[in-house]
């Protein structure tokens, strides 16, 4: 994982993406991924993704309104270095 983490300091991931609306770059998870895939693949990294994603629930509340209540989503990443 050194190896990963010197080859990728070396390349880097830009924040080529501005959100217009709250004047912000990011950097999206297209880019981390197309970066970090071939250098994963380079040094015999496997990478497991697992995604939760909780729908949204309706409520109402005590006065009678609706509420829309969001539930985290979850991104977990494994790695495992072939030995």
């Amino acid at each position: 994982m050194v190896a990963v983490g010197a080859e990728l300091a070396k390349v880097g991931i830009s924040k080529d993406r501005k959100n217009e609306q709250q004047n912000f770059r990011f950097r999206g998870i297209d880019d981390v991924m197309n970066t970090i895939c071939p250098i994963f693949a380079r040094h015999d990294v496997l990478f497991l993704v697992h995604y939760d994603d909780f729908p949204d629930v309706e409520r109402v509340t005590a006065k009678g309104h609706p509420h829309l209540q969001r539930k985290s989503r979850q991104f977990h990443l494994h790695l495992r270095e072939r030995w």
